[in-house]
């Protein structure tokens, strides 16, 4: 018997596993190291057991029941609310390739628990995310409720608006109340203001996670589905067996060598060419499908040729002609272009902001890697294609050029337009002009995840496409021009994009649009919506939300003429490290929480 209670003398007390479990939370959210390292994998194991331990005690204890107010909880208890949210969030920060989608699981589990609890508490109000019943259920109505949903879309991007300025009050009246808690000279209702706070402000950090998490599992359900369709594609569907026949060039010989017995069996060659084509033997005509948009925008010219505007088209043609290669030879920049007035007007809307973290020495060259990209890469064009930010100011004797689809440029006075704005084409040639023929002091500005990443831009998202993203790279040790991490803040939130289930019938459609416009122009199409003309309405103007492009230390690059895969895959990782290192110390400041982190993929 004395044994017994000497154990349970030597068990952790309830307050105890709390404040180590938080301040082990604390402690792996503030971490320098990486969250994959060993030791924050052994912190964050540990807290997890300690939290599984208190979420135990609790329960034995009877502290908390659904027939009881919130004004009937002790207030040193209303902490204890806050464990399956802890859960949450450590589990997050478990690192498993393998076992990632349990992880994210779990977290949201954690995370839906603690929300439930919270509102059966009464503690804030606020609409609870889909379980997977509601979500079943709302998947049923039919494709009827797609613009409704649209609309909901808006509504709930307003409402996180709305949680972001009350993150920020509760935030400063949390730090006012915490010195006033520490020190012990608060009284019962301080300590409880002090609490119901916490458990508010975890309440908006646990909508964003869930928001966040739904996302990652979408995008790692998907990769799992593209996996399982390309194993089960692989092998091509079974041929006859081959037998021996005479290939001829017409019809007319293969009727003479296909005469008498035995025969041999003839085919025409066009007759063999569509044989092959149809078991996939032969690569598909479709190639030259992705130039036939840029073809047709040259020939029009041409055809101008047969109507009475003749001799503009041989004006244009000719101009094109002799000013072919300049677009990929530094262009034909204008700083009046560049100082308009009305570049001023849209930076203010927004608004769009830059900021420096470090000097940019005019001594070197530079390949400044923007990401994410968005729908339309808003942030890129204001602070780099135009004067409206101050690049000029920001970074003294630095020549921006920012890298486009080289198809723009073979559009007669378009390609005169983006030239004026320091505009090039994102080709290995021009780039390389401007990086190692054009003296120093150019900064060539790439939005590195391209048309494939705007498709994974949604508002509160963080992922980027830059796992096998090495060009950028190797160009870079090839010219010997220093790397610059650049993030634009609030990209992603200007524009609402709908991605409709699987199997509905707009998926299919919007499925199509988006293979067909990929085929013709290299682009993506993604189905988006923001504001109309007057605010809360629908449309397709940006919403006017912050923008803001912070762009990191420069990375020295050594030159090498022919860099090997080894020394790419290590400048590359080397990138990604300074990019995490460039989000995680500025996520905060520009309106993300402190638990999101970068998703590379």
């Amino acid at each position: 018997m004395a044994a017994a209670e000497e154990d349970e003398l030597l068990l952790p007390r309830l307050p105890e596993l709390f404040e180590t479990s938080k301040q082990i939370l604390d402690e792996v959210e503030v971490a320098a190291e990486p969250t994959g390292s060993r030791s924050i994998q052994e912190k964050v194991l540990k807290g997890l057991q300690l939290l599984n331990t208190a979420a135990e005690m609790i329960s034995q204890l009877e502290l908390f029941s659904p027939n009881e107010d919130l004004e009937e909880i002790a207030s040193t208890d209303l902490k204890y609310l806050m464990l399956p949210a802890f859960q949450g969030a450590l589990t997050l920060k478990q690192v498993n390739a393998s076992k990632r989608l349990d992880h994210l699981q779990w977290a949201r589990e954690h995370f839906l628990n603690y929300l439930t609890q919270c509102q059966n508490y009464h503690v804030a109000e606020f609409e609870l995310p889909q379980t997977k019943n509601n979500s079943a259920e709302n998947n049923t109505t039919g494709s009827s409720m797609a613009y409704p949903n649209l609309i909901a879309m808006a509504s709930q991007r307003q409402a996180k608006i709305q949680r972001y300025k009350q993150k920020k009050e509760m935030e400063q009246r949390l730090s006012v109340l915490k010195l006033v808690v520490e020190s012990g000279e608060a009284d019962d209702e301080c300590v409880r203001e002090y609490h119901l706070l916490h458990l508010r402000r975890w309440i908006g950090i646990s909508l964003e996670e869930i928001e966040s998490i739904d996302q990652e599992i979408t995008i790692l359900k998907g990769k799992d589905s593209c996996k399982e369709a390309s194993t089960s594609h692989s092998s091509r569907e079974d041929r006859p067996p081959m037998k021996p026949f005479i290939l001829t060039r017409n019809e007319a010989q293969a009727k003479v060598f296909g005469a008498g017995y035995p025969s041999l069996a003839s085919m025409t060659v066009n007759d063999w060419y569509e044989q092959h084509r149809k078991f996939g033997a032969l690569p598909d005509q479709g190639i030259a499908k992705e130039t036939s948009g840029c073809i047709s925008i040259i020939l029009i010219p041409y055809f101008l040729v047969y109507t009475k505007f003749w001799i503009l088209s041989v004006l244009i043609l000719a101009w094109l002609a002799y000013d072919w290669n300049t677009h990929s030879q530094g262009g034909r920049r204008s700083a009046w272009v560049r100082n308009w007035t009305l570049w001023k007007y849209f930076q203010s809307y927004f608004p769009v902001k830059l900021v420096k973290t470090h000097d940019l020495s005019p001594k070197h060259n530079y390949i400044i890697a923007n990401h994410p990209h968005g729908i339309v890469s808003y942030g890129v064009f204001i602070n780099f294609a135009t004067e409206a930010t101050g690049f000029a100011r920001i970074f003294p004797d630095i020549t921006p050029s920012v890298g486009t689809l080289e198809g723009i440029f073979w559009i007669p006075i378009v390609r005169e337009y983006v030239m004026s704005l320091g505009v090039c084409p994102v080709s290995e040639l021009a780039l390389k002009y401007l990086l190692t023929q054009n003296g120093s002091g150019n900064a060539v500005v790439v939005v590195v995840g391209g048309a494939a990443e705007s498709l994974l831009c949604r508002p509160g998202a963080s992922t980027l496409f830059l796992k096998q993203r090495k060009g950028f790279v190797k160009l870079a040790l090839k010219t010997g021009a220093y790397l610059v991490p650049s993030y634009s803040f609030g990209e992603n939130e200007v524009y609402n994009q709908e991605t409709f289930p699987e199997g509905t019938w707009m998926r299919f459609f919007q499925k199509g649009f988006q293979d067909t416009f990929k085929k013709l122009l290299g682009i993506n199409f993604c189905t988006f919506h923001g504001r109309g003309l007057t605010q809360g309405s629908w449309g397709f103007l940006p919403f006017n939300l912050p923008i803001t492009t912070v762009v990191g230390e420069p990375l020295p690059i050594p030159k090498i003429q022919k860099p090997n895969k080894m020394t790419v895959d290590k400048y590359h990782t080397l990138y990604i490290n300074a990019l995490r290192k460039l989000f995680d110390e500025h996520k905060v400041r520009y309106g993300l929480p402190e638990t999101q982190e970068l998703t590379i993929i």
